[in-house]
């Protein structure tokens, strides 16, 4: 099992809300680790069947995280340009 892998799901606990799994996305999409933002907001939005309103936010901002991930990307890519 990959590290990352393994990372988000010791990270993750099985009983944890969609709501609080949301806002650790959003703490860790701050934080600089758009990767693991972006595992939470799948799993929040996955979870959260009646809240159309988190199911929303979770996929804007898994677009934000993917955004965050390319601006990564780009600038690892021209460091070694």
């Amino acid at each position: 099992m990959p590290a990352a892998q393994s990372a988000v799901e010791s990270a993750t606990p099985p009983d944890e809300d969609p709501r609080t799994r949301f806002n650790r996305a959003n703490e860790r999409l701050a934080a600089g680790d758009p990767v693991l933002a972006s595992t939470l907001y799948r799993e929040a939005r996955r979870d959260a069947v009646d809240d159309l309103e988190l199911r929303y936010a979770a996929s804007y901002n898994l677009g934000m995280a993917a955004v965050a991930q390319a601006d990564t990307l780009l600038v690892e890519a021209e460091q070694f340009a």
